[in-house]
């Protein structure tokens, strides 16, 4: 039954007696030592790098088979092939994104319209019940403010 304080036991096969001997602590040059951030940075950084060569080798190596195969109709080279596919479907994808900032700002714009039709709506119903100009002046001063 386990209840609340209680600690795990430890239940290994050491046996401790008083004939044990214990070893002693490990001087300090023998301890493990702490890295340093600024390492630990610039092995990430190295292995940054390494990626950014790969990719640029890979895109290099991509851009000179597209360049091979420009002319052809009859596409053979598979690679060719999914870059190809890939480059349309990254075309596809940046279209849609400008769509929906295009769909978003028009939207907005719609509501901005629709906010001043309002407005003109109600200040021409106004202007209707008003009868003279000195009024309507008053009214529009008064609007503004």
């Amino acid at each position: 039954m386990k209840y609340r304080g209680d600690r795990k036991r430890d239940h290994s096969p050491l046996d401790v007696t008083l004939k044990t001997v214990i070893p002693d602590l490990p001087t300090k040059t023998d301890r493990l030592k702490k890295p340093s951030q600024d390492e630990l940075y610039a092995e990430i950084d190295k292995i940054d790098d390494k990626v950014k060569e790969i990719r640029t080798e890979m895109k290099r190596y991509m851009n000179e088979l597209a360049s091979q195969k420009v002319g052809y109709k009859d596409i053979t080279d598979i690679e060719a092939a999914r870059k190809l596919k890939r480059e349309k479907y990254d075309e596809k994808k940046i279209l849609i994104d400008r769509s929906k900032i295009v769909n978003k700002s028009n939207k907005e714009y719609k509501d901005v319209i629709e906010k001043l039709t309002k407005k003109s709506e109600k200040l021409r119903n106004k202007m209707k019940t008003l009868f003279s100009v000195e009024r309507i002046k008053d009214e529009l001063a008064f609007m503004d403010d």
